[in-house]
Parts: structure tokens; C-alpha cells; sequence
């Protein structure tokens, strides 16, 4: 019974359990029911923050954003949403008019560094009212209130410029015709489905096609470049550009005052209306208002040669020569002041004229200007028309572009215009006593009347008058060059003198105009040729013209199938529909089995055009498309474009036939280019050799892994190997052909084999003769001008075939007298004595065979005492360059010669070249490289850099890198450039670090120079400036070695210069000491003169060590070296050595250097010990022997009675007895000096100071210093 009891309990108690963990599990499922996804924080949000945004039932219709343009940034904040779902954030668009929904979803938007701003790039819109949602897709959508854009696809033109500057329409363009007659001019343009330009008074426009909103357009002058778009006259250009879409349409007039480069009027205009005379304006009676006179204003630009004028006057000549002419002389009152602002001095000028011409009768009235020169030119494109305001006249003639166009385009009356295709519309303007029309084809008869009519549909009034509009619908004319007379109509009578008559030439032949395609198309999807009218649903459009009765066309009627489409060869003429204006809609799929679908890569598409004649349907033309679809990773080549110097580019870019077209006088290129998307890429060259034979080279890359790599089939190396990728690529230099026309043909492939082709041209124009240095500009009087910072200047000319270049009189010479080499055709002279801040004329004369082409180069000699200065000079005692920052002074009868005689086998003699005729270069050079002219030298500095760099630590610049060369003179040098040559620039020829030690020149005399150092150099600091030299030299181990040397020098701190003296040139550097030894910057008394020794070179360092050791004893070697350095004597120790433990210095640690031990020597300071030849170079030096050998080396006067000396120093030393007889005239005298002094004996107080000298005793190192600080003061080498 208990037991049972038990049991119950324990079951009861079970129950419990499960109850009350159900309830937790319960509450743990209901909390993480609560809890977001992964990524997602509870309180994530979404809000557009760049456009207006509103909840759907909130909506403000004049609140929304307004657009037209059909792409736009979005940007959104967001708030609580982890960086790996930043990819799952995606946008929906709504058009709200017709219910349609794009989600756009991509790799992510781009987030802002702070991961609260995200931003989609390029978001697409329709026409109307958008609704953008930004989404975050998840296990739970997060989504933005709505934000609303309204997308009005207005027309407009903006941003017009001419050759990459904003269209000034007071300017003349091009800046120098004399360079390039043709003009570049481009503008934006927007939403545009045609856009065109009409030039006033040509036949027809010209049909535009912008690029990523932007169109080119190439003009020249008539009979220039075969390829312009447009011819235009020299002075005034009326351009009319036409945007249109099938809404919206655009119309904007600019006026191009063009030069030809010769003289011509502009601006001209009647002075009572103001209208110009380029837009062949009427006046009639009531402008007059000078009886039967009007007047004529306007410009006359005309060249000049010099400061004179090329034309000395000016004939305005009046329908022909019939009636009136009107002299304008050049020199007189008949012309105003030249126009500042237009004028371009040394060039042209623009002077404005004012003058009466007689109207006596109406009509036509021609006005042209005959300027008068060498030449006569003639400029006949102006005119005006005088009508009678009692009879009716018509004004003018316009085209419309299309059924929308309710204005049109003035056309020209003297021109020709081109009809290409029917019917056309014309709006027909007439005074407002015209009635009506009658418009005649050839010939004012009966027969030959096309139209007539009484319907004005349009009153216009305006200032100049109102006017009545009538329309005429041109249809069924034959084809062929008519003459179209349009007769004003008054009270039923035709009134002939108030016609007009235009020349028209009609071309009826069928063709296709496309709208959303045309040849050569690259799309990515057919979303680009989403149809206009249907939703989702993809079309080819365009408009049929010229083929009458298109409305009827039926593809399954044979007698009505007027067109027929043919697709990658099949037929789908099925899928078109045309409507009575002919504008079609081609239907086609992206379904993989459908006949209309447009493959992968290239479809070829053509029209087969047809008309009825004689009863059946004849082909008359056939109109072919190449469409390219790479929907996906479809390779391209984002840019491609020729490294060239920004400054002065030598590369022109024009347009070609295909591809991209650049013209050039330079002979070789390199292309830098950028792609995606690209597994392989090759690059085709084809060019033509010196002889007149093709060539073909070519070069190929395919990716091997993560890398690209050249392919077996190439046969040049044509690309940087190392800096081809995916992304892009950089090619060697190319040479192109010597003449004409290289191509470039660069193709890039994706994995999938499709292939892209990029052409580029380049064209070697024919120049005869070609400036290649220095660099120049075309300056104000269109002269190619160099500004130079050198007194003197070598001009390199290249002139393929040329038989001479001739300057001064003197024929130049060639860089190569082999003519298989390109330095055959360049000429080089130089010219000297440039005077600064002066432009100078350089003339030179190009001889081939008979025929001599003058040149002219402007050199302007601007002198700058900075890095690139150069000064040549002959050789003067004394030499002052760059502002006196080096001032160089010879010996009187100091000459140049070889630095070693050079030895002639044959003649057995031996020649150092003496010279008074070589000329010295001075320079300022870049401190790390050494390069003084970047565009003269060569840019293979790294091993100069790298020596250059290699300097003493302990010191810093604080002047320019100063460069003095007199040259070098080689063996195989001609006799006479070896004496009347001239210095070189540090890499001009052989490097500055290569050369050999005896060829360099070198004066025959030591020179002394001066150099200028930093100014914000106080005084105090003179003891740490001092001087290196880099050239080449003898090393102390007999080595000839090229490398930095520190020579001292002397120091005025007041003029903030210090002197060295030299014995052959190179590089020079003032250095400023800023480190100094751990156990000097603490010496208690000799501080200042061990760090004033070592930063001028005269005392080291054991072995470059951290520690100078001031209190070690100095050697003899040491001594010796220092005195020399000190007393500044040549270094004199070629040919047989005297002393046997002083001919090397492999033992000296770096302290003494046995060639100026044996200078020493030979100039009699020193002596041996006496023992088997030797000097005692490593032995401590006494005292005594230090006063012999400072009394030698200062040549100090001696006391020869000995006894005398004697009894001198008993009064001064107390230890006298023990200086020995050798050296005691030699301590009496520096004791004197004040050069070595005594030392004192320890005294009571009271007691008299007693001296003893101690002659036995070592010299330590701040000992010698203390005394070579005093020898340097008694030769005047230390500031007072």
C-alpha cells in the first residue's frame, strides 16, 4: 500500500517536470521567434535619403524629384545591418503609368567606409513617375519607404567646345591653322533619339551619333581633310544642331568664326537691322534712313609678316564689279584700331570697317572682299536682299526635319541642297501682303507648277516685320538637281520679283534610318532594344523612306512585300510592321529556338529595299547592320591611348576610317590600354619597312593561371611582358613606318572565344623638317619657341632626305654619317652666347637638291639659378654663373690639357692636348640623380643615382649640386674637337662615373672656386661648412676610382661662401657637418677644433669608427697627412716612393695616406728616421719633431746661430738643454708663432710661472688638432 503510494508520488512528481520545462521551451521559442536572422539586428532599417521619399498614401506629386536624365545614383542609410549582408541589399523600380517592375539585384551597393551610407550606381529609369523600393533580402525582407522620381526625357545640347575648350562665338578658331586647319567640336547631349547639324547654306545636314551622351564633330576648311564632317568658309559659320526623341525635339544656332589662315571678313552686318550678311538677310524701304544708302559694319582679319600686313588693302566690291566698289587701305583712317581681344600680335590682325552702299533698286545684292597682296584672295559668300514693301516678297525657305517639326531649318538659296527622301515638308515665309504661292520646278510656267496655294497657316508677327507662313509637301520629283521657284501671290497675281529660287538636288533612293541600332552595336542584353510602345518586349526600330505606298506593306502579299529582313541569313520579314510613315518595329527574341533571336556575338542584319516598276517590285538597295551581343563577361577594351607629353603633345588625334586615328611626326609609340574581361590579347602591327615592303609583326599574351604569358606564335615583343593583365596592358616602343600609315590591330578574347577588335591608325605626316630639340611650343606669332634655362643651346633637327641643314652659314652636322641609320636624317648646331630674357630668332636653311625651305626656331634664354641651369663659357680668368653662386678663377696662362699624354704608336710622341679654345659646362643638377637636362640626357641615371647617394652620413647639402666639366679627350678623338671641344653634361655621351681619369681635361694651373651656400647659415656655424667633390681620381691604394672626396675649404661667413682650390672639375656639393664623435661632443677644451678639422676633411676617424680617440697619441703618418691637407699643396707622389714603409696604406686605419707623405717629401717638410729608408709613418709623433715639420711646411724663417737659439729657448723653457740640436731653431720659431706652446710648472701661490716644453713627449690627437687650428689661423683660414 505504501509502495503504491510511493509510486503515485513519483509519477506526480515526473508530471511536474515535464510541465514546467514545457512552459521554459515554450517562452525560449517565443523569444527567438523575436530574435532577426543572422547579419540582421533587431532594430535594422532602410531609408533613401538622396531623392523625395514618401509612404504610397502620402504620396506629393509636386514634392517629387524631377529628372531628365534616365539614369541616376541612389544613395539609402542604413542602420543595424552586418557587413556580410551588405551583398543581399537590392533595389525594385516601378514604372507607377504602366504597372511595370524591375529588381535589380547585383553583387551589392557600395558601402561608405562607416557602413552607414550604401550607395547603386547607374539606376535606370522610364519615362513618368518611378517608384524605387531599396530591399534587403533575407528569411525576413527589410524594405525603405518608396522614394519617387519623375524621369522627363527633355532634348538638350549643352557644353559645347572646340577643340577641348568652351565655343566662344567671339573667338577665331582654329588658335593656328598654320599647325592644323582642322577643328575638333563636341558637346553633350541628351535623351536624344537624332541628333544632326545643318552648316547654312550647304546641301544637306550632317547626321550626328553621340557616344555616352556626347558627340564629335571634325570640320576643315574646303578642300582640306577628305574625312571632315563638314567643309567650312573662312569667316562666319552658321551651325544649327537638332536633337530630337519622339517627344521632346531641341534646336540651338552657333555661329563659328573659322580661319583658313588666310584674310577674310566676319561679323558683317547691316548697320540699321543688325543682321548679318552670313544668313543672306532682306531689308526693304522702311529700314532705310539715309535716303537710298545702307550701311555695312563689320571685321577684317588680315595676316601679318612681322609687325607689316601681307595685304595692303582691302576691295568691298558690290555685285560684281558692276556697280560699286569701296577701297579700304590697311594703313589709312578707312579702318578702326586693331581689336586687343582678337588680335593675335606677330600674327594678325582684326581691325573693324564702316562704310555706305547704294541700294538704288531691288533685288539680290552680293558683297565681296578682295584682299590684296602677293596673292590676291577673294572672299564671295555674303549677300543681302532690298525689297519694295509695296509688292509682296517672299522671305525665306525652311525644311522640316519630320511631321513634328513645325518651324524648320532656313535653308540656302546660293547653296545646294540635298533631298533624300520624299515627301519632304517646306514652310515657305512671306511678307504679310503675300495672299499665297505658287511654287515652279525648273521654270516659271504653267507646266512646271508643283503647287499652289492660298492657306496661310501661321501669322507671325516679329520687329523686323510680320510675316505669313504657307506650307509645300514635296513629293514624286525625279530624281536629279532642280531648281525650286517659290512666286508670292497678291490679289491672285503672281509677283516675280518677289520669288526666291533654290537649288535643290533630289536622291529618291530607298533607305533605312535606324533609331535604336545602327552598324557595329555592342549590347550586353536585349534590354537595350526594349520596344518604345510594348512592355517587355524587345524591337528593332527605324523609319523606311522613300518607298511609296510603305503603308500598304504586307510581308505575306508578294506584290506588297516591299521589304524583306534577313537575319544571320534567314529570313524574318514575318516579324516586321511598318506604318505609313514608314516606321517599323522588328521583332526579336531571346528564346533559344526562335528564328528572330540574336545569337551570341556578331548577327549580321539586312534590309532588302524594294519599288514597283513597270508592274512588279525591282530590289533597289540593300542596307546591312553588324550587331554584336555579348551577354556575358563580354571582353573589352575599356581605353586605349599613346603615352605622349602632356605639355607639348607630338601625337594628333583625328578620325579614320575605322577605329581610332592619330597623326604624328614622331617615329615611334606606346600604347597604354585598359580592358576586362580578357583571357588572351594580341596585337597585330602592320607597317611598312624603309625600302617600300609590308611587314607584319605581332605579338600575343593568353592567360596561364593567375598570369598572362607571351604565346610561341609571336615574332616581336610588342608588350611590356610585365605589365600585361586582365586589366590592362602597356606596349614597348614601336617603331612606325617612315611614312604613312601604320595600323594597330589590338583583339582581346574572353573564355567563352568572343573576340573584340580595336584598330588604331597612326599616321607619319610628311614635315619638312622636324624640331626634335630642344622641346618647343607654337607660340603668340605662331613660331615653335623654346624657353631654355642655358646660355647656349645644341638644335637637333631631323629632315628625312635632306641633303644639308644650314645654319650661320655652316652646314650642321649629322648624328650619323650612316645612312642605314635613323641618325643619318638628323642635323645637329649649336648656339652660344644666348643673352638672357631676350627671345632670339634662330634661322636655318633645309637644302634638298635644289630646293632650300627656311625654318625659324625661337630660343628664349630664361636664366634661373635652379636644378636644369646650364652656362657654357670659353676660358676666362675669371668666370661668375648662376648669380654668383659659383665663381671660378684661373692663373694667369692656365690652359686646358689632357690629364695624361696620350702615346701614338705610329708617330712615337706623346699628345696632352693644350689648349686655350675648349670650352668649360657648368650646371645645376638634381642632388640625387645628377641629371641637369632631362630631355638632353639619357634617363639611365640609376647607377648615378646610386653613387651619388653613397656620402658621408655625418653631412647634409645646403647648396645645389654644382656639375663643371671641360670634357674628355679619347684616343679616336678628331685633333680638332679634342682642342676646341667643350664640356658635356653629366650623362651627355660617356657617364659621368665611367669615364677614365686620364681622358678627362683638366687645367694646366690649380683654380680656385667660390661657392654660395644657404644664407640661413649663422656665422658661428662657419667651422662645420665645407666642400665635396665628386670625380674621378687615384684612390690611396693606387686605384683609379670615381666617388665623393671631402676637400675643406675656406669659409667667409659673411658673404656666406667657402673657397677650395681644385685641380680638375666634376661635382661639387657644400655640406654642412650635422653629426659629431661621442667622445668629442664631451672634450672639455677641444671640441670645436677636432669637429672644425674633421668637417673639413683634414683629420678622420679610425676607420670610419663612432670614436674619434682625441687623447691617443697621433703617428707621424697622421701629422705629416694633416700639415699637407692644411698648406693645401698638390699632390706630387707618382714614380718612385722614397720612404720603404710609406707605399700603401693598408696599415693607416684610415688616418694617414702615403701619397701625401710622399708630397711631403718632395717638398722637403720631412725626413727620414734614418733607419734602412724609412719615415717612421706609424710611430707617435714627439713635439720637437712636430715644430721641425710645421717650420718647414710654413716656411718659417730660422735662426742659424745656434747659440743664440739656445740662450732664446733657456729663457723660455726650463727644460731647453734637452730639445735636440736638430730641432731647436724649429721650436724657437713655432714657439714664437704661438703654434706650440710650453707647459707650465705646478707653482706655490706668489711664485712666477715657469714653462718647460718637453720636446720627448707625444702629441695627442687634440693636441695636433688644437695646433693645426692655430697653423690655419696664421694663413688667414679661420673667421676673425
Amino acid at each position: 500500500m505504501k509502495r503504491n503510494m510511493a509510486n503515485t508520488d513519483q509519477t506526480k512528481s515526473w508530471g511536474s517536470v515535464w510541465k514546467r520545462m514545457g512552459i521554459v521551451l515554450l517562452a525560449a521559442l517565443m523569444v527567438l521567434s523575436l530574435v532577426p536572422p543572422a547579419g540582421v539586428l533587431a532594430a535594422a532599417s532602410i531609408s533613401i535619403n538622396n531623392i523625395y521619399t514618401a509612404k504610397d498614401n502620402e504620396l506629393d506629386e509636386k514634392a517629387v524629384t524631377q529628372v531628365s536624365v534616365n539614369t541616376i545614383t541612389l544613395t539609402a542609410y542604413i542602420t543595424g545591418i552586418n557587413p556580410d549582408q551588405y551583398s543581399n541589399l537590392f533595389y525594385e523600380i516601378t514604372n507607377v503609368d504602366s504597372g511595370v517592375t524591375r529588381t535589380v539585384k547585383t553583387a551589392g551597393p557600395a558601402v561608405s567606409d562607416d557602413g552607414h551610407m550604401v550607395t547603386f550606381s547607374e539606376v535606370e529609369l522610364t519615362e513618368g513617375l518611378n517608384r524605387i523600393v531599396v530591399k534587403l533580402d533575407g528569411t525576413s525582407v527589410i524594405s525603405s519607404v518608396p522614394g519617387w522620381v519623375f524621369f522627363a526625357p527633355t532634348v538638350r545640347i549643352e557644353e559645347f567646345k572646340v577643340d577641348g575648350v568652351h565655343w566662344d562665338e567671339d573667338k577665331i578658331y582654329p588658335d593656328n591653322p598654320a599647325m592644323s586647319t582642322i577643328i575638333d567640336i563636341t558637346a553633350n547631349v541628351y535623351n536624344a533619339r537624332n541628333v544632326s547639324v545643318y552648316k547654312y547654306g550647304d546641301a544637306q545636314e550632317v547626321r550626328l551619333y553621340p557616344y555616352m551622351n556626347q558627340f564629335n564633330l571634325y570640320a576643315d576648311m574646303r578642300g582640306g581633310w577628305a574625312n571632315a564632317d563638314i567643309a567650312l568658309n573662312p569667316g562666319d559659320n552658321i551651325l544649327t544642331f537638332n536633337a530630337s526623341n519622339y517627344t521632346y525635339s531641341y534646336q540651338i544656332e552657333k555661329n563659328l568664326i573659322y580661319d583658313n589662315g588666310d584674310p577674310f571678313a566676319f561679323g558683317v552686318k547691316i548697320k540699321e537691322t543688325g543682321d548679318k550678311l552670313i544668313k543672306n538677310p532682306s531689308i526693304d524701304t522702311d529700314d532705310l534712313t539715309n535716303g537710298n544708302k545702307i550701311t555695312l559694319v563689320g571685321k577684317l582679319k588680315v595676316d601679318l609678316e612681322g609687325i607689316l600686313p601681307k595685304y595692303t588693302k582691302v576691295d568691298v566690291v558690290i555685285n560684281g564689279d558692276t556697280q560699286q566698289t569701296h577701297t579700304l587701305n590697311w594703313d589709312s583712317t578707312d579702318l578702326s584700331d586693331p581689336d586687343p581681344e582678337l588680335s593675335k600680335p606677330g600674327r594678325y590682325e582684326v581691325r573693324g570697317f564702316e562704310l555706305e552702299v547704294d541700294v538704288t533698286g531691288g533685288g539680290v545684292y552680293t558683297v565681296d572682299f578682295v584682299f590684296h597682296g602677293e596673292t590676291n584672295v577673294t572672299q564671295s559668300n555674303l549677300m543681302f536682299t532690298y525689297y519694295d514693301l509695296d509688292q509682296p516678297y517672299v522671305k525665306y525657305l525652311a525644311r522640316a526635319v519630320d511631321e513634328s517639326d513645325t518651324t524648320g531649318t532656313i535653308i540656302s538659296d546660293t547653296g545646294v541642297t540635298n533631298i533624300t527622301k520624299q515627301p519632304t515638308i517646306f514652310y515657305i515665309y512671306a511678307d504679310d501682303k503675300t495672299d499665297g504661292v505658287a511654287v515652279y520646278l525648273n521654270e516659271i510656267k504653267a507646266a512646271n507648277r508643283v503647287h499652289i496655294t492660298n492657306e496661310v497657316i501661321e501669322e507671325i508677327s516679329s520687329e523686323n516685320g510680320n510675316l505669313r507662313k504657307f506650307k509645300y509637301e514635296m513629293q514624286n520629283v525625279l530624281n536629279g538637281v532642280h531648281t525650286l521657284i517659290v512666286v508670292p501671290i497678291k490679289e491672285g497675281i503672281e509677283f516675280n520679283f518677289g520669288k526666291k529660287s533654290y537649288n535643290i538636288h533630289v536622291s529618291s533612293v530607298p533607305y533605312v534610318v535606324p533609331d535604336n541600332f545602327y552598324n557595329g552595336k555592342v549590347v550586353n542584353s536585349l534590354t537595350a532594344f526594349q520596344c518604345t510602345t510594348e512592355n517587355n518586349q524587345y524591337c528593332l526600330e527605324g523609319q523606311i523612306v522613300n518607298i511609296p505606298n510603305i503603308g500598304d506593306f504586307n510581308p505575306g502579299d508578294p506584290a506588297k512585300r516591299y521589304v524583306e529582313v534577313f537575319l544571320n541569313n534567314v529570313n524574318i520579314t514575318s516579324w516586321l510592321t511598318v506604318d505609313n510613315e514608314g516606321f517599323f518595329k522588328l521583332a526579336i527574341s531571346n528564346e533559344e529556338s526562335a528564328v528572330n533571336k540574336l545569337q551570341e556575338g556578331s548577327n549580321i542584319l539586312s534590309f532588302r529595299l524594294y519599288t514597283e516598276q513597270n508592274g512588279a517590285l525591282r530590289l533597289l538597295t540593300t542596307a546591312t547592320y553588324e550587331i554584336f551581343l555579348f551577354s556575358s563577361n563580354a571582353p573589352s577594351i575599356v581605353k586605349i591611348g599613346v603615352k605622349d607629353d602632356d605639355d607639348n603633345p607630338k601625337f594628333r588625334l583625328g578620325t579614320g576610317s575605322t577605329g581610332i586615328h592619330y597623326f604624328t611626326t614622331e617615329n615611334s609609340v606606346q600604347f597604354i590600354g585598359e580592358t576586362a574581361n580578357i583571357t588572351d590579347i594580341k596585337l597585330n602591327v602592320y607597317r611598312t619597312k624603309e625600302n617600300g615592303e609590308s611587314e607584319q609583326w605581332y605579338d600575343h599574351f593568353a592567360q596561364v593561371g593567375n598570369a598572362f604569358e607571351r604565346q610561341a606564335d609571336s615574332n616581336q615583343s610588342l608588350f611590356n611582358a610585365s605589365r600585361v593583365s586582365g586589366t590592362g596592358f602597356e606596349t614597348t616602343s614601336i617603331q612606325l613606318s617612315a611614312r604613312g600609315d601604320t595600323i594597330f590591330e589590338f583583339i582581346v578574347t574572353n573564355s567563352t572565344g568572343i573576340l573584340v577588335v580595336q584598330t588604331v591608325t597612326i599616321t607619319k605626316e610628311t614635315v619638312p623638317y622636324e624640331i626634335i630639340y630642344p622641346r618647343t611650343y607654337t607660340n603668340e606669332k605662331g613660331l615653335p619657341q623654346a624657353n631654355i634655362n642655358s646660355n647656349y643651346v645644341e638644335i637637333e633637327i631631323r629632315a628625312e632626305y635632306a641633303d644639308a641643314v644650314i645654319y650661320d652659314g655652316q652646314p650642321a652636322k649629322r648624328r650619323s654619317n650612316n645612312r642605314n641609320d635613323k641618325g643619318y636624317h638628323n642635323f645637329y648646331f649649336e648656339v652660344q652666347d644666348l643673352r638672357s630674357g631676350r627671345a632670339q630668332q634662330i634661322k636655318f636653311t633645309v637644302v634638298r637638291g635644289e630646293e632650300s625651305i627656311p625654318g625659324t626656331i625661337v630660343i628664349n634664354y630664361v636664366s634661373q639659378p635652379i636644378v636644369g641651369a646650364k652656362f657654357k663659357s670659353e676660358l676666362k680668368n675669371r668666370i661668375k654663373v648662376f648669380e654668383d653662386m659659383i665663381d671660378l678663377r684661373f692663373q694667369r696662362n692656365t690652359s686646358f690639357q689632357r690629364q695624361e699624354p696620350l702615346y701614338d704608336n705610329e708617330t712615337k710622341t706623346s699628345n696632352q692636348y693644350l689648349s686655350d679654345d675648349r670650352q668649360i659646362v657648368f650646371g645645376i643638377a638634381d642632388t640625387n640623380t645628377g641629371i641637369i637636362d632631362q630631355d638632353k640626357e639619357s634617363d639611365d641615371y640609376l647607377g648615378g643615382l646610386v653613387r651619388l647617394r653613397n656620402r658621408d652620413s655625418n653631412f647634409q647639402p645646403v647648396s645645389p649640386l654644382f656639375w663643371i666639366d671641360v670634357g674628355t679627350i679619347e684616343p679616336v678623338t678628331d685633333l680638332k674637337e679634342a682642342l676646341t671641344g667643350s664640356g658635356r653634361l653629366p650623362y651627355e655621351g660617356k657617364y659621368f662615373y665611367l669615364r677614365n681619369a686620364q681622358e678627362v681635361v683638366v687645367p694646366t694651373k690649380r683654380a680656385e672656386l667660390t661657392f654660395k651656400y644657404d644664407p640661413a647659415i649663422v656665422r658661428e656655424a662657419w667651422r662645420y661648412v665645407t666642400v665635396f667633390q665628386y670625380d674621378i681620381y687615384e684612390d690611396s691604394d693606387g686605384i683609379t676610382v670615381a666617388g665623393w672626396r671631402n676637400i675643406g675649404g675656406v669659409v667667409n661667413p659673411k658673404n656666406n661662401t667657402i673657397t677650395v682650390n681644385v685641380d680638375r672639375f666634376g661635382f661639387f656639393q657644400v655640406m654642412y657637418m650635422t653629426q659629431s664623435f661621442e667622445d668629442v661632443v664631451s672634450h672639455d677644451w677641444a671640441k670645436n677644433d677636432i669637429e672644425t678639422l674633421y668637417s673639413k676633411g683634414i683629420m678622420g676617424a679610425r676607420n670610419n669608427s663612432r670614436l674619434f680617440r682625441p687623447s691617443e697619441a697621433i703617428t707621424r703618418g697622421e701629422f705629416v697627412t694633416m700639415l699637407v691637407k692644411i698648406f693645401d699643396l698638390p699632390l706630387n707622389y707618382k714614380g718612385t716612393l722614397t720612404f720603404v714603409d710609406a707605399t700603401n696604406n693598408r696599415d693607416s686605419d684610415g688616418l694617414w695616406d702615403y701619397r701625401y707623405i710622399e708630397t711631403a717629401a718632395r717638398a722637403g717638410i720631412i725626413r727620414g728616421t734614418g733607419r734602412l729608408g724609412e719615415f717612421g709613418t706609424r710611430q707617435t709623433l714627439t713635439r720637437e719633431q712636430a715644430a721641425v715639420m710645421i717650420a718647414r711646411a710654413a716656411n718659417l724663417k730660422l735662426d742659424s746661430n745656434q747659440n743664440k737659439v739656445l740662450a732664446n729657448l733657456q729663457k723660455l723653457f726650463t727644460d731647453a738643454n734637452a730639445i735636440d740640436y736638430y730641432s731647436q731653431a724649429s721650436v724657437l720659431a713655432v714657439t714664437n708663432k704661438g703654434i706650440i706652446t710650453g707647459k707650465q710648472h705646478a707653482t706655490r701661490e706668489g711664485e712666477k710661472p715657469t714653462y718647460y716644453f718637453d720636446p720627448k713627449a707625444t702629441f695627442t690627437r687634440a693636441e695636433a688638432a688644437a695646433v693645426a687650428m692655430r697653423i690655419l689661423d696664421m694663413l688667414g683660414k679661420v673667421p676673425r
